[in-house]
């Protein structure tokens, strides 16, 4: 039977179909298993970032061991004293509060090498470096300190304080004493075990972020520099991990984290990111009652949520679904403010009526003071100290001292607690720069500023500049044979972030790596204005970690060329061929 010519076009109408199906089946099929192998290359490039990353913090420690850091203290040796004896008071057999020291304890090591000043027992005038040997002998120490402990306190001396300086060292030692035994190296185990915690919590949280799996391996190998090669560069005024001047360093980890939860703003704040931004601000506060430096780092993490917000608040059409994220940031900015101000109120209600001139943290106007006169040729000739002001030449530590009693002696005032008229002068106590003495010199400083604005401007950007000068150098930065092990290690990271993103890590993260860099390059800015340039480590670490991702996005860039021109070469010869 000849089929008609209806039923052949309907025959031939159906096989297109078929064949049509059939054709999209199969590219069905290719873009699923194209996505499955790109979800798989995902999971292979965070498994591996996540081991470098682990690797690297691993690194970290053993090269923090080998170079004996476990075994030593640092200078200055006022800091760490005063926080030792008062941290091994509170576990003898009458445990004090408010921060008081026996002086039982402090007369046993005065008597036993660590004697600092001249009215102290013990002080050996002709041996006056005493504490050298002790702070340089782990072991040495660990016997003072078991001795200390066992010592019969005497109740009617009165209580040693610690003036002028952070009174969260002394919680750094009592942690670390409660969790790993009376010895120097628990000092040493405890900053370690803040790393590995924060640590963990970012790796839990972004364990499904390559980029930013990255970020912490780049982290982990600017850590690594600075273990190995910054602070044996700097001798004593570093020595150790646990001195609380590196304390910024071990801080930038948590800023990382919350910088990485609020710049996601398409993200939800499930329970364990809310859990984890708890976690890390509460470091970053205790972090920061050691070490005032590290309140940057807090103020970076506002600064971000309050950008981030301010954006969204713009967009005028969210859903009800939508409402956590739009929360995140607010709670992020909370979170960090209320970090901020406990760091703030705590000292005054933890701190015994004994502290009355004391703020509970470190020297600030101080040190703003003395970077500002330093940092410029012409305010130094103006206020360095001279032979007629009765302080030692030499020591630009008593700049403030001579300008507080010039102030107060052109007013007749002296109503402050550590003001004394002599020889128609106003003198102030100088025993050790205590709160009161910052108190006073803050009026000072901005009046310095007022009358000298063009010299202040300088000498606030003297030390961005020093950083770059002279800083990094004498460290050992811009040495090739001291960043080849960490550059190496950010390059293999780099490698594994490219498994996933491909080519489109050229056009999106690039662009991000240079408003990565603005931003360190403001944020070091600020403590270095009131601490040397070479003590602020959080920022140098921050350049450190810059310099390495920029090192290695170039290296990749030229790789991906070099691959192109090899591919366009390789297809130029076989076009030729044919």
């Amino acid at each position: 039977m000849i089929p008609s010519v209806e039923s052949a076009g309907n025959y031939i109408e159906n096989l297109g179909i078929q064949e049509s199906s059939a054709v999209s089946a199969a590219t069905h099929s290719k873009v699923r298993d194209s996505m499955l192998s790109l979800r798989q290359l995902r999971k292979a490039s965070c498994a591996m970032l996540a081991m470098l990353a682990v690797l690297l913090l691993l690194m970290n420690y053993l090269a923090s061991v080998a170079l004996g850091q476990d075994k030593r203290m640092y200078s200055p040796p006022y800091r760490w004293r005063q926080s030792l004896i008062i941290a091994l008071s509170r576990l003898s057999m009458e445990p004090t509060s408010g921060y008081l020291g026996h002086r039982t304890i402090q007369d046993y090591f005065t008597d036993n090498g660590l004697a600092l000043f001249s009215h102290e027992p013990g002080f050996d005038p002709s041996a006056p470096l005493r504490w050298l040997q002790v702070q340089a002998d782990g072991s040495a120490l660990d016997g003072l300190i078991d001795n200390a402990i066992k010592l019969p306190i005497d109740r009617a001396l009165q209580p040693v304080l610690l003036l002028a300086n952070e009174i969260g060292t002394v919680d750094y030692f009592y942690l670390s004493f409660l969790m790993f035994g009376p010895r120097v190296s628990s000092l040493f185990y405890i900053y370690y075990f803040i790393l590995a915690f924060s640590s963990a919590l970012f790796l839990v949280q972004f364990h499904r972020s390559p980029p930013r799996l990255f970020l912490l391996c780049a982290y982990a190998a600017a850590h690594y520099f600075m273990v190995s090669v910054y602070i044996p560069n700097s001798y004593w005024q570093l020595a150790t991990v646990h001195n609380n001047r590196f304390l910024s360093t071990l801080g930038l980890l948590p800023m990382l984290h919350l910088l990485c939860t609020v710049l996601a703003p398409k993200e939800r704040l499930t329970g364990f990111a809310l859990i984890a931004s708890v976690g890390q601000a509460s470091i970053l506060a205790f972090l920061t009652l050691c070490r005032l430096e590290v309140a940057w780092e807090l103020f970076a993490v506002m600064l971000a949520s309050i950008y981030v917000a301010l954006l969204l608040l713009s967009r005028r059409r969210w859903s009800v679904l939508q409402v956590d994220r739009r929360l995140k940031p607010f709670f992020i900015l909370g979170l960090s403010g209320f970090a901020l101000a406990f760091v703030v109120i705590y000292p005054h209600g933890a701190l015994d009526a004994r502290y009355a001139n004391e703020s509970g943290t470190h020297l600030f106007w101080h040190g703003v003071l003395v970077n500002l006169i330093e940092s410029d040729h012409h305010l130094y000739e103006l206020y360095r100290v001279r032979p007629e002001d009765g302080y030692p030449t030499g020591d630009d530590d008593y700049i403030g001292a001579v300008l507080i009693e010039k102030e107060l002696t052109a007013r007749g005032d002296a109503s402050s607690p550590i003001a004394y008229w002599q020889d128609g002068k106003v003198k102030i106590h100088m025993d050790y720069f205590n709160g009161e003495y910052d108190r006073l010199l803050r009026p000072l400083v901005f009046k310095l500023i007022f009358n000298y604005p063009v010299e202040s401007v300088h000498a606030v950007a003297a030390p961005f500049q020093q950083f770059f000068t002279s800083t990094l150098r004498e460290r050992g930065v811009y040495s090739p044979s001291n960043l080849k092990v960490p550059a190496a290690m950010v390059l293999a990271a780099f490698f594994f972030l490219r498994l996933c993103r491909r080519c489109i890590l050229i056009k999106r993260c690039y662009v991000r790596m240079i408003g990565f860099v603005f931003f360190v390059l403001f944020c070091l800015s600020l403590p270095s204005i009131w601490i040397g340039a070479f003590l602020a480590v959080g920022s140098i670490t921050l350049i450190v970690m810059a310099f390495l991702v920029g090192t290695a996005a170039v290296a990749m860039m030229l790789l991906e060329l070099a691959r192109q021109v090899g591919v366009a070469i390789a297809t130029r010869l076989a076009t030729r061929t044919r």
